[in-house]
């Protein structure tokens, strides 16, 4: 459903209504509007000062955004959404770019492109102040597709950080997390023949130390692969029905249900949509 009015980004903004001063945050780039889509008509040329003009490191600013300086007067216009596609990937001076139709959402966006919603949201939340994974966007909205510059995946990084490590407090909740939160080991468990059938090791306190340190960068789907090796692991030592088994595909499910509330699953991909907990949840503690 529509979210909520505060989730909701309203592109382009217009004129406030009368009302409490809003807190201050840094300007919007002179030739565009802190919605993402194209200002008035301004020459490519502006008169920044010096100072202004330090605060672009290599295309980017955190206060300023994308630096369109310089652009000749046809790629000013592409980046600002004049006479180009709408709902369709768009390459720019500045970047690949997406501008909007009615009530698109990031996450529709990133079915669409493949790329996950989430990205699009940290890399636009600086030009679309407010912006949520399902905020429903007005036509000709710009939004950018990638990082193109270090701040941005500073940014990006930081952001998928945050995600990650609600997902890892997720499974650390569970109470059959405490078997998988260390490796393996094959000798105080009695089963010498582990490394035979399990090649790839993996464990989820790896996993968390991983996003602890910053060490999945730029996407989810490495973050993904470990996690997910973990329980493909136990499945496969582990026959069905065992102990081990039945706790590795409750601790799966939980991560399954914080994927897809974080809106990291593809609407086309065949992974089972785990149920939500209550009658018939989680299978009870085996015995040891």
């Amino acid at each position: 459903g529509r979210p909520d009015a505060e989730d909701a980004v309203d592109a382009p903004r217009e004129r406030k209504k009368p009302g409490p001063k809003p807190k201050p945050r840094p300007a919007a780039p002179e030739d565009e509007d802190d919605s993402g889509r194209s200002g008035e008509d301004e020459d490519e040329d502006s008169d920044d000062d010096d100072e202004s003009s330090e605060d672009y490191a290599d295309g980017f600013s955190r206060t300023r955004g994308r630096d369109t300086r310089g652009l000749e007067s046809q790629a000013l216009r592409v980046v600002m959404g004049r006479g180009v596609p709408r709902g369709e990937r768009v390459v720019t001076e500045l970047g690949s770019a997406y501008f909007t139709h009615e009530d698109e959402t990031p996450f529709d966006i990133g079915q669409k492109l493949r790329i996950h919603g989430n990205t699009l949201v940290s890399l636009n939340s600086w030009y679309l102040p407010g912006l949520k994974l399902r905020s429903k966007l007005k036509a000709g909205t710009r939004l950018w597709l990638e990082a193109r510059f270090d701040d941005e995946e500073e940014i990006l990084n930081a952001d998928l950080k945050g995600r990650l490590e609600k997902v890892v407090n997720a499974l650390r909740r569970h109470r059959f997390y405490f078997i998988f939160a260390q490796p393996v080991d094959p000798v105080t468990l009695n089963i010498p023949d582990y490394f035979d059938v399990v090649k790839t090791p993996m464990d989820l306190g790896t996993v968390a130390a991983k996003v602890r340190d910053g060490l999945y960068k730029g996407d989810v789907f490495d973050f993904e692969d470990d996690a997910r090796l973990v329980f493909s692991n136990c499945r496969a030592y582990n026959p069905p029905g065992s102990d081990a088994a039945t706790m590795g595909d409750a601790v799966e499910k939980e991560f399954d249900k914080k994927w897809i509330e974080l809106g990291f699953v593809f609407k086309d991909e065949t992974r089972e949509i785990p149920k939500p907990p209550g009658a018939g949840g989680d299978a009870a503690t085996p015995a040891k």
